[in-house]
């Protein structure tokens, strides 16, 4: 079976948003009494770049595709645009843990947070190697399991979110 690149990053593109509705939602019911606790706040804020960057990489490279351009310029483009998210992301992720009390931040698991963040990184690393053409004509392949695992990362925050609440430990 061949499946398309475009039906994979309209996939990609309508998970992302599926996601980025759930998130929408739990913020709804997180915030009902209008006080939102530092860490759902830095967990909201995780699940929404994970959930939303998959989507505009893929608007991104749908769209670079319609403009004429040959597919690996498509997809470096498309990676590219990727890296500079990730790089992004991590700074959020980092900038934002500093913003959570002692007495939050035993919801979180640094085991977690230290696998996650740095899985995101190694995926930034292989996407900017990516968009100097490092893996040759696998470059979309590399493309969309980067954005896969970007996914994936925003549904376990998801799951976690609802989940691992505060008062109780090895959340992240």
């Amino acid at each position: 079976m061949s499946v398309p690149p475009v039906d994979l990053l309209f996939g990609v593109s309508e998970f992302s948003i599926g996601l980025a509705g759930f998130s929408g939602i739990i913020a709804v019911f997180a915030g009902r009494d209008g006080r939102w606790a530092a860490a759902d706040r830095y967990r909201g804020l995780i699940l929404i770049l994970t959930s939303l960057i998959p989507g505009f990489v893929s608007f991104i490279a749908l769209r670079l595709g319609t403009i004429g351009l040959s597919e690996q310029i498509v997809w470096r483009s498309s990676q590219a645009v990727f890296v500079a998210a990730i790089v992004t992301s991590l700074f959020v992720g980092i900038t934002g843990a500093g913003e959570i009390s002692d007495g939050e931040r035993q919801v979180f698991s640094s085991r977690y947070g230290d696998f996650f963040m740095s899985g995101t990184a190694l995926n930034g690393a292989v996407q900017l190697l990516g968009s100097f053409g490092g893996p040759g004509t696998l470059t979309f392949t590399v493309l969309y399991f980067g954005l896969v695992r970007q996914l994936r990362v925003g549904a376990i925050q998801f799951g976690r979110i609802i989940f691992v609440r505060r008062g109780q430990s090895g959340g992240a």
